[in-house]
């Protein structure tokens, strides 16, 4: 396809503006899209299954509990931003359990794809757009795995998309509704993350300094700031009104900061500069090697693109690629889902090596020359990104599987965790759960001594304290007044079970050495309490089970 016809393809249509496009019509327009929202729901579909992780349980819970008129950090407590549970509250009304927040997860995913689309669209044609809300849908939906889906990094995608569209769209001339639409956007993306500010701040920087009028690039700014604040001012308001602006400034500005501090996984014997760059090096190395499929031509496009050809579109979207990383190596513990923020970026720098590639072999061959070398290379860097192809068959095989027979059941859940091996395993936590679920009533409440929220959900049982795990009161950092009040909860609503969970700790997360279930005895009130009003009941798994005397 040659440019011209690429240009003509992606003009707007004719006729009157007025008249609402049928949907047929918008399919026939926007057909590459359709195609790849197709391939993405098709390679998809088995995330659906997928049961709670940790992380998508505490959402789960503290989305439910809003939606039942609690408030948040002063009912249900924990570190991040309101934006995760916000959405929460809505998937969590969806039939189904963990399979209708998924079912929201990849639905919010397909937009996304959308919004990829519409993006790359604008940079360079719909064909470049649809690869790259492929590429994107097809990486998030395979590479991420159960954990790392339905997590604060992936929701904030879709804004940061739709936000940075807007703000390009608008023409530089003008300062109006686009851009502090966008502005909005940002404000709302920034309560998921408070880093991805970052990425306007970026956009910002970017106009003024290259703009021709800075007075026009200055509004534009102002507005898009704008935006950005009304959004925050509503929420400050809504925390306000609710009694909880104190406690959400300090989990965000105070305990946040502290636990960012201790680093990830790579600083077990403390956050030290070696270990910070040693980090930092792994988990870059891993984003290249594990999606090859786009790093590769990414890293082609920002050479050629941007240094050679001085293409504007790849060089905006390397700049936001390079702010995303900025933003993962900021929060220093470099989980695999704070990457999800850099794959559309590279998605969209990926695809559009793919149509340069494409129209250079067109060039030169016959088409079906062209498609066999395409189609070549494209499946090399298939063969060498394991971790997006591999998923894909392996999780329809296993779907399968599962719905053909029971049996096989088991074993699939096995998958989440081996009961007996490792932190967290989904078996264990839910026969724990339907062991404290047939020896309670429901009003009775439970606390878990470790990190499973899963628990709360599946016994449907709720926490004694706000304080849903070991989170924010075993860390170096807790403050005094948090264990006291914790004690205190426990001393009045008396959960009729108590869980403490063994190797539930690493010094990353709470500073501390210690074991979770061998660091109680350091908390002596709480050890006062479990010695006093309770009595060991069993052990399951990794679980210490302690019944209310």
């Amino acid at each position: 396809m040659s440019r011209l016809s690429e240009r003509t393809l992606t003009s707007a249509p004719t006729g009157d503006a007025r008249a609402r496009p049928s949907l047929a019509g918008l399919a026939r327009e926007h057909w590459p899209l359709v195609a790849a929202l197709g391939v993405v729901l098709l390679i998809g579909l088995p995330t659906l299954n997928f049961p709670y992780g940790p992380d998508q349980a505490l959402f789960a819970y503290i989305g439910d509990q809003l939606a039942h008129g609690k408030t948040l950090y002063v009912d249900v407590w924990d570190v991040k931003p309101p934006g995760i549970f916000w959405l929460y509250a809505l998937a969590t009304r969806l039939p189904g359990e963990f399979r209708g927040v998924r079912a929201f997860d990849m639905l919010w995913t397909l937009a996304t794809v959308a919004a990829v689309y519409a993006l790359g669209r604008h940079l360079w044609g719909r064909a470049a757009g649809a690869l790259a809300g492929g590429l994107y849908g097809m990486a998030y939906a395979t590479a991420s795995g159960y954990w790392n889906m339905a997590q604060p990094d992936s929701f904030m995608v879709l804004p940061v998309m739709i936000g940075v569209l807007m703000w390009d769209r608008e023409p530089r001339g003008a300062a109006g509704r686009g851009t502090f639409m966008a502005g909005r956007l940002f404000g709302f993306a920034f309560q998921f993350r408070p880093v991805v500010a970052l990425l306007p701040a970026a956009l910002a920087a970017r106009d003024l300094l290259g703009a021709t009028d800075r007075k026009v690039a200055a509004r534009r700014v102002v507005l898009m700031i704008g935006g950005a604040a009304a959004v925050v001012a509503a929420t400050v308001l809504y925390l306000a009104v609710g009694g909880a602006l104190d406690e959400y400034l300090y989990a965000q500005f105070r305990f946040a900061g502290q636990y960012a501090r201790l680093g990830g996984p790579y600083s077990w014997d403390a956050l030290t500069p070696g270990n910070f760059l040693s980090g930092m090096r792994g988990s870059l190395m891993w984003f290249a090697a594990s999606r090859l499929l786009l790093s590769a031509p990414a890293l082609a496009a920002v050479f050629v693109g941007g240094a050679l050809r001085a293409d504007r579109g790849v060089r905006l979207v390397s700049l936001l690629l390079s702010v995303a990383v900025a933003t993962v190596v900021i929060q220093a513990k470099f989980f695999v889902y704070h990457w999800h923020l850099a794959v559309p970026f590279a998605a969209l720098l990926a695809a559009w090596t793919f149509r340069e590639v494409w129209h250079e072999l067109r060039a030169r061959f016959a088409r079906a020359g062209a498609t066999a070398l395409a189609a070549a290379g494209v499946g090399g860097l298939l063969f060498f990104t394991p971790q997006i192809t591999d998923p894909w068959l392996g999780e329809w095989r296993d779907s399968a599987h599962y719905l053909r027979d029971p049996a096989y059941r088991q074993i699939y859940i096995d998958r989440f965790g081996l009961r007996g091996h490792g932190a967290y395993s989904y078996k264990a936590s839910e026969e724990v759960a339907s062991y404290i679920r047939a020896r309670t009533r429901p009003a009775d409440t439970l606390f878990v001594w470790g990190y499973d929220p899963n628990l709360y959900l599946s016994a449907g049982r709720e926490s004694a304290s706000r304080f849903l795990s070991l989170l924010p009161l075993m860390p170096t950092f807790a403050p005094e007044s948090w264990k006291q009040e914790f004690v205190r909860d426990l001393e009045t609503r008396r959960p009729a079970y108590i869980l403490v969970q063994r190797g539930e700790n690493a010094r990353w997360i709470t500073g501390w050495p210690d074991d979770s279930a061998e660091w109680v005895p350091r908390f002596a009130a709480f050890q006062e309490l479990l010695t006093r009003d309770y009595v060991f009941d069993q052990r399951i798994e990794d679980y210490f089970v302690y019944r209310l005397r």
